[in-house]
Order: C-alpha cells, then sequence, then structure tokens
C-alpha cells in the first residue's frame, strides 16, 4: 500500500449470493468521475442491469484506528473525500488526523479530515522533555525553566498542564495536540 489512506475491495453482491467472488481491490483516492466510476464498477465488478448492488468487502488501511469509523456500507464517496485530503496532508497532519481517529475526538471520518484540513488544532510539537521546557519558558521565561526543568515531575506535568491536550507519534513526529 502506498502513502494513501486505504484501500477498498469492491464486490457484487448478487454474485456473491450465487456463490461467485467478483470484484477488485480500489486504491483512494481513486480519482474518477461518476462515468468512470460507474464504468469502473461494469468492467471490474460486473455491475449492469441484472446486477445493481455492490459493497465494500476489504480495506487495507493506513493506521488501524481508521477501520472503526469504516464498514461494508461505508460511502465511497465519503471515503474518496477524505482520502483526497488525507493524500494532501503532510507528516505532522497526518499523525494529528491519525490521532483524531484513535482517541475518537471527531463523531466521524469526514469531521476528523476537516478538522484537520482547516487546522483546527494547536500543536506542541517535540517529544515530552521539548513540549515541558517549551511550556516553562514561554510561560516563565528562559531562567527559571533552566533551574526547575531537571526537577520536575515530567507525569504530574502533563497530567496538571497538558490534560486538554492528546501526545501522538508517527514515526519521528512526537507533540501533544488540542482540537477546538
Amino acid at each position: 500500500m502506498n502513502n494513501n489512506l486505504c484501500n477498498i475491495w469492491i464486490g457484487n453482491i448478487g454474485k456473491y449470493n450465487e456463490g461467485k467472488l467478483i470484484g477488485k481491490w480500489l486504491e483512494l483516492p481513486h480519482y474518477m468521475n461518476d462515468e468512470e466510476f460507474r464504468k469502473w464498477l461494469e468492467d471490474n465488478v460486473g455491475i449492469d442491469e441484472e446486477y445493481e448492488e455492490y459493497m465494500i468487502f476489504d480495506y487495507e488501511y493506513c493506521c488501524s484506528a481508521l477501520k472503526n469509523y469504516t464498514g461494508e456500507m461505508s460511502s465511497i464517496e465519503t471515503l474518496e473525500e477524505v482520502a483526497d485530503m488525507y493524500e494532501d496532508f503532510n507528516d505532522m497532519e497526518k499523525a494529528i488526523f491519525e490521532t483524531c481517529l484513535e482517541k475518537q475526538i471527531c463523531d466521524n471520518l469526514l469531521d476528523s479530515a476537516y478538522k484537520v484540513k482547516k487546522h483546527e488544532y494547536i500543536t506542541l510539537e517535540g517529544d515530552r522533555a521539548d513540549v515541558i521546557d517549551m511550556y516553562i519558558n514561554e510561560k516563565y521565561g528562559q531562567e527559571i525553566a533552566e533551574d526547575f526543568i531537571n526537577v520536575i515531575d515530567e507525569e504530574a506535568f502533563v497530567r496538571n498542564y497538558l490534560n486538554d491536550y492528546t501526545e501522538f507519534e508517527r514515526g519521528d513526529i512526537h507533540g501533544y495536540v488540542e482540537f477546538y
């Protein structure tokens, strides 16, 4: 799987009910208009006047949390829209989006993608020690930060000062995010 949101396996429901597994994997985003998608369904899934129904039989995900928001009857149009946004996200935005899904911050997949696309969040970038140092420097100044940074209980600090933030990590990207 490339750097895309997900791949979906679309199958023909009528053929499935007859004991035949007819379908094909589709990488999202697929960049087809409605007519091209209809033709793709016809050519690859056997959708025609006799067999009009299809559904998503399987997924390959970019992140495991995506499965909480998808199922057999998920809207391909919604998945396409989210996949299109995801493809344009930089690595930090992808990490924030995946955290939003994992922590179930939004009610649905589309809301999660739009929060990231519209930058409806605040981030503190860096590992825990960097974020604590940055927070103290900003709030109290460099001199105090240097004196106290080595005696701070990181767990208590995060619990007391960053409780509205959610920690995220993706590869070498670390930080805290708060959605609004």
